[in-house]
């Protein structure tokens, strides 16, 4: 199968369901090489990209704050980024009662 590329500008929205639950992600820029199954987030300059991560039951995990992100597809694995802020949600059963 052929390589491709593709690159999404402007008020970008992005949805993607793994093993892991559901990932989101906002931003000014996003773009995608199949032959490397690297997925890239970018944030425009006066404000950041955002993604967050939910697990299978629609529980916020955690959410970033990102200039930019490179992100393997398949697994969602994080590989490089510069991440301005994040914020993670404990399982309810850490949380105090």
């Amino acid at each position: 199968m052929a390589a491709w590329e593709l690159e999404a500008i402007g008020g970008v929205v992005f949805r993607t369901r793994t093993l892991k639950g559901l990932h989101e992600a906002t931003a000014d820029r996003c773009g995608y090489t199949s032959a490397k199954d690297l997925f890239v987030v970018q944030g425009a300059a006066s404000r950041p990209a955002h993604y967050r991560q939910l697990n299978a039951y629609g529980q916020p995990m955690m959410s970033l704050d990102l200039r930019h992100a490179t992100f393997r597809l398949r697994s969602m694995e994080l590989i490089a980024s510069q991440i301005e802020g994040f914020r993670v949600n404990a399982p309810a059963e850490l949380k105090p009662r």
